[in-house]
């Protein structure tokens, strides 16, 4: 006969009933843990979602389906529909995170919290280089279509009078921009900019135009970036014009090649046939050569009041100016020699 002892039956059962209840215990808590740390893994990785122009509701709700953001479009288009947000959803660059919730998502939208860029256009930037700036940003897809709009007459009409080109009238300043922002609201900002700050100071001017000042300026602009040198260099230039001289300034020709020049400026550069070759030309070049500062306008305004003729770098930043052409000679000489010492 078997003897069966029930106080070791039921002890072995508690002990069971212990280690299973320990092990869903372990186990549930193994993935509570994991679930926290996916979740929170998952938080972190933001993602970031380009809105284009006139987007309706529903291809923003297809671009955040198809960017893992939410895991159906339906309940964002409920929610948009329901509040009137459709007709006042704006374009630009978001960023969201996977693991937010619908009303998450929708509030990003609705409340248009769109990422913004900021831009720094330094003085003396002329439009292929705001052009560049703005395409390694993000700002626009094409420098060229940048570029493009900006020498196009029949936009250049809407915002300057008798333009042919929008150069020298996009005032270089800091700017916030969204990516792929349309060039009409990029240009838009920068001449506003122009208009409000250079415009004022020609309200008492009558001895010269504004396109013509504003040329000029960018010829300073380019020859020195040292605001005490600008009323000298400028008075250079009205000197040379009212004795019929020509300007002979190489960045004027610099621009007339470019983009096609990537090399320091030759003397057979000289020679070339363009428009802006103030070495051939008599008087100011067709148009502005880059984007002027707001000191460079005041010197063409208010340029000092001396007789030179000449000036020349003097390899420490700054030029050393001159009356006779004979003395500039020697200045340019002794400019060469010593930027042939700093280079050994």
């Amino acid at each position: 006969m078997i003897s069966i002892n029930l106080s070791n039956i039921l002890k072995n059962k508690k002990y069971i009933l212990i280690l299973s209840a320990s092990a869903i215990i372990l186990i549930t808590l193994f993935i509570a843990i994991f679930c926290y740390i996916k979740y929170f893994d998952v938080v972190k990785r933001d993602i970031i979602i380009d809105i284009p122009d006139n987007s309706s509701a529903r291809k923003i709700c297809r671009i955040l389906k198809d960017n893992s953001v939410v895991p159906s479009e339906c309940v964002i288009i409920f929610l948009i529909k329901i509040s009137g947000s459709d007709k006042t959803l704006k374009y630009g660059r978001y960023k969201f995170y996977q693991g937010m919730s619908y009303f998450e998502v929708f509030d990003v939208i609705r409340s248009g919290k769109i990422i913004e860029i900021k831009v720094t256009i330094p003085e003396g930037f002329n439009i292929y280089d705001i052009g560049e700036r703005l395409e390694e940003l993000g700002i626009v897809t094409s420098k060229n279509k940048f570029i493009d709009f900006c020498t196009d007459k029949d936009k250049v009409k809407d915002y300057i009078n008798n333009g042919v080109s929008l150069e020298g009238y996009l005032f270089p300043d800091t700017y916030n921009f969204y990516p792929n922002e349309p060039i009409s609201r990029i240009v838009s900002k920068m001449n506003r900019n122009f208009n409000d700050k250079v415009l004022p100071l020609f309200d008492n001017v009558t001895t010269i135009f504004v396109n013509d000042a504003v040329i000029l300026a960018s010829i300073v602009q380019k020859e020195t970036s040292d605001i005490n040198e600008m009323p000298l260099v400028s008075s250079v230039f009205f000197n040379r014009i009212n004795l019929k001289m020509k300007l002979q300034s190489d960045p004027t020709v610099i621009y007339g090649l470019w983009p096609n020049i990537n090399k320091p400026l030759l003397r057979s550069d000289l020679n070339a046939d363009t428009p802006y070759n103030t070495y051939k030309i008599d008087g100011l070049p067709p148009t502005p050569i880059c984007n002027p500062g707001i000191e460079a306008i005041k010197a063409v305004l208010l340029p000092a009041n001396k007789d030179f003729l000449y000036f020349v770098a003097d390899n420490e930043g700054g030029h050393i100016f001159s009356k006779k052409y004979s003395q500039h000679l020697i200045n340019v000489k002794k400019s060469r020699r010593e930027r042939k010492k700093a280079t050994k």
